[in-house]
């Protein structure tokens, strides 16, 4: 038998071997935070978090734990506002949208691909580069650069635009009586005329309705809006990138084509649900969708997930149909990637990016609910079997600037938000809305471009 002093001194030992075991491990754990909005977008990455850790241990050599972090728009974008204005690098990632953009550059917050030290952490970012939608990068990645040039920034986490969805079944079931009122197959719409017959038609059957609208303030009525007026040839400004502003940007919204297609879009809404619509957003016009009475709705891409896959039960997943909306041109929205400047784990950061955009995984995430930026997701067989796949390639193909995302955005969705409501309770005609609103947007680019001068 071993000395008892023996043993009390091997017992130290191992104690301490352990103690030091534990300290080396913890230190050598990365803790990497990310944020972001929560919707089946960020939901897709979240959920294949497990897998990044195993790989970046795989082929990095040490472990890393990631927290994950969603939140409704406005308090995530509250949370890395103040983390940035503050410099306190509580997040390494954000996934913010190309409204930030703006503030993020001028402000240097993030590392943008101008920077060398950023373009070196990633492996290839050629080839990456290569795969992605590269119109849709543009618009929600790339920004002015001080020579006027344009200039990537972030790479892309998620391409949205805005589908026409319909109740497939109500489709069939009307088939024969709309044919026979309109002399004209019942179709997916693909002019606004027809989009506007099917509405009619629907809305004039007893405890159906043509068209759920969202009419949220802010910004979710301004998002319905500027479908129909740059879908039939007006639009807010004369400019090809939301982000593409300066002074003298030329206003549209006094144009005929302007004025025309939110006449439109008013008379529209004697054919929206019957509830008051300034209460309905993005997932309100989804779940009212859900209900089975309403033939379509203009909806976000990046929500039809939900709509698809058992977000409640009371329809099959196969109830629906998606197609871009009526025209030739769709929306183009979404968000990039930035890495925090004041990051402690820069390298780390990348590697997620890298990770998140290969081949494989995009596949995975877009059958999850991610609106993928790279083309070649698309086109895999597994991610064709969402009834919305097809119809969002060919609208990011299609898709031009709709939205502001200049340094006067948030100010300007606002103003729009605001006065298409009173609009459309009567407060105000098109026409003098337009006008108005046209002075609003002047003076308030003259004063803050001015400021930023």
């Amino acid at each position: 038998m071993l000395p008892t002093n023996f043993m009390f001194i091997l017992g130290v030992v191992i104690v301490a071997i352990s103690i030091l075991l534990i300290r080396s491990s913890n230190r050598n754990i990365v803790k990497l935070t990310i944020i972001g909005e929560q919707l089946p977008t960020t939901d897709a990455m979240k959920k294949r978090i497990p897998e990044f850790e195993l790989w970046f241990r795989e082929n990095h050599g040490f472990p890393i734990q990631v927290k994950f972090i969603t939140d409704n728009y406005e308090t995530m974008n509250q949370k890395t506002n103040d983390d940035l204005v503050k410099g306190a690098s509580r997040y390494d990632l954000i996934l913010q949208y190309n409204t930030a953009l703006s503030t993020y550059v001028q402000k240097e917050y993030v590392y943008t691909l101008q920077d060398e030290t950023y373009r070196k952490a990633f492996s290839d970012l050629e080839t990456l580069e290569k795969r992605l939608i590269h119109k849709a990068w543009q618009e929600v990645g790339w920004y002015r650069h001080k020579d006027s040039t344009y200039v990537p920034i972030g790479l892309p986490f998620a391409t949205n635009t805005m589908l026409l969805c319909y109740n497939k079944r109500l489709f069939a079931n009307h088939r024969e009586a709309y044919r026979k009122k309109y002399k004209e197959e019942l179709n997916p719409p693909t002019t606004w005329n027809q989009f506007e017959n099917i509405a009619q038609y629907f809305s004039s059957q007893p405890n159906l309705y043509g068209i759920v609208m969202q009419g949220k303030a802010p910004y979710w009525i301004y998002f319905e809006w500027a479908n129909y007026v740059f879908g039939m040839g007006g639009g807010v400004m004369q400019k090809n990138f939301g982000w593409d502003t300066t002074k003298d940007t030329p206003i549209l919204l006094n144009s005929k084509a302007t004025l025309e297609a939110t006449k439109f879009y008013k008379r529209m809404q004697q054919y929206n649900v019957g509830e008051d619509s300034f209460f309905i957003d993005n997932l309100g016009q989804r779940e009212r969708m859900q209900t089975g009475d309403v033939a379509m709705a203009i909806m976000w891409s990046d929500v039809a997930f939900d709509l698809v896959s058992g977000f409640q039960k009371e329809l099959s997943s196969d109830e629906f149909g998606f197609v871009p909306i009526p025209g030739s041109v769709s929306m183009l929205a979404g968000g990039s990637f930035y890495v925090n400047k004041k990051t402690k784990h820069l390298q780390e950061a990348v590697a997620f990016i890298e990770w998140i955009l290969q081949p494989e995984n995009q596949v995975k995430l877009l059958s999850d609910g991610l609106c993928s930026p790279v083309f070649d997701a698309y086109e895999d067989t597994q991610a064709k079997q969402l009834p919305y796949v097809e119809a969002l390639k060919e609208s990011l193909k299609r898709g031009v600037y709709m939205l502001e995302a200049g340094p006067e955005a948030d100010q300007i969705e606002v103003i729009l938000s605001n006065n298409l409501q009173s609009m459309l309770k009567g407060d105000i005609e098109p026409q003098q809305m337009l006008f108005n609103t046209s002075l609003e947007i002047e003076s308030l680019r003259n004063n803050m471009f001015d400021r930023i001068n």
